[in-house]
């Protein structure tokens, strides 16, 4: 574990080991507590990473997890689909307002023909759950990932909105396998590729990959260990896995935009608008804005799992934080288990 600028706990309602012990120990008691293989911590601030700690086993009865370890993000990878977007976006690959049957190359539901590549990023497309022939496609098909993808969007284009796009909004990740299609086309490349070179590369997240982790084994609810995922047709939705360090680095990267820290990496007003919902509210692109007192009030956050692992991130911008807990089990054991990591880092490192 490293860990540095410990912050004193404010005596309150917190259990006396919250906030007295290292939180490496914190961490292990939420693994016994929760009944969960491992779970990690990782605090930022806009100077770096302040403090990193790792408790568990990497697949139950097995070693145990290391700090180096890669863990799956789910659909927090969805802020990187929407930041890759932004970087095309900045350079005129595409534009906020490309309408998506346009770019992709195919028909169109009428209801769909005006939706556009900010639509799809901000869940207010018109899209709700997978179609059952879309499931079935992504599941079975032997096409390289982009291919699955164009043909998945193109299926998913032809169907009727479930509600009138722009009138609300609902999170889909069908809206983002179509935002994925169309980044690809724009470009003419792979998307795994382009989050490679517009993320991965330039900030030096070497760790960056898609599917299951390579070290750590995921676990379903009930705690089996399967080592699935999400077809990979969905990789823009969440299929991506880092390691804490790495992840770290991205989220330094959106803290400091949000503290009006300018970069050369994106224009600070084009990476702040990622943080804003466009249309409808609370989300934004690949974020939820949110107001939490207790953290210092604005902050951006998202939750994510492919069942077998699950993430949780926030960012807090009044407080100079970010945070990012990970588990290693899907369900409900993996969400409480993440979200007491997250109480354990705000008493840690906020009060």
């Amino acid at each position: 574990m490293f860990c540095c600028e410990e912050c004193p706990a404010k005596k309150g309602s917190e259990p006396l080991w919250l906030r007295e012990s290292r939180l490496e120990e914190c961490l292990g008691v939420i693994c016994a507590e929760r009944g969960v293989p491992a779970v990690g911590g990782i605090v930022v601030s806009s100077g770096g990473v302040v403090c990193e700690a790792v408790s568990g086993v990497r697949v139950r009865g097995g070693e145990v997890a290391s700090a180096s370890d890669k863990w799956h993000l789910g659909s927090c990878g969805k802020a990187m689909t929407a930041t890759v977007a932004a970087r095309l976006v900045e350079r005129g690959v595409i534009e906020w307002s490309t309408r998506c049957g346009e770019v992709i190359g195919c028909a169109t539901h009428e209801s769909l023909a005006d939706v556009t590549l900010l639509d799809v990023l901000s869940h207010t497309g018109g899209f709700a759950e997978t179609p059952r022939e879309v499931r079935r496609y992504v599941r079975e098909t032997r096409d390289s990932p982009r291919a699955a993808r164009r043909e998945a969007a193109r299926r998913i284009l032809e169907k009727g909105p479930a509600y009138a796009p722009r009138s609300e909004s609902r999170y889909s990740n069908d809206g983002y396998l179509v935002a994925g299609a169309m980044l690809e086309a724009a470009a003419d490349c792979p998307f795994e590729a382009l989050v490679r070179a517009e993320v991965a590369e330039p900030l030096g997240l070497d760790s960056l990959g898609f599917g299951p982790p390579p070290e750590l084994g995921g676990h379903d609810s009930r705690g089996r260990h399967l080592r699935r995922d999400n077809p990979p047709a969905y990789s823009p939705a969440g299929c991506a896995h880092a390691s804490l360090r790495d992840w770290a680095k991205f989220l330094h990267l959106h803290l400091r935009g949000l503290r009006g820290l300018a970069d050369d990496y994106l224009p600070l007003a084009a990476l702040q608008a990622l943080h804003e919902p466009p249309v409808r509210p609370p989300r934004a692109l690949g974020w939820i804005k949110a107001c939490r007192p207790h953290m210092g009030g604005r902050v951006s956050q998202h939750s994510g799992t492919n069942t077998f692992f699950y993430a949780n991130v926030w960012i807090l911008p009044n407080r100079d934080r970010a945070l990012l807990a990970v588990c290693n089990q899907g369900g409900p054991g993996g969400k409480r288990a993440t979200d007491d990591v997250v109480a354990a880092l705000i008493s840690k490192f906020l009060q």
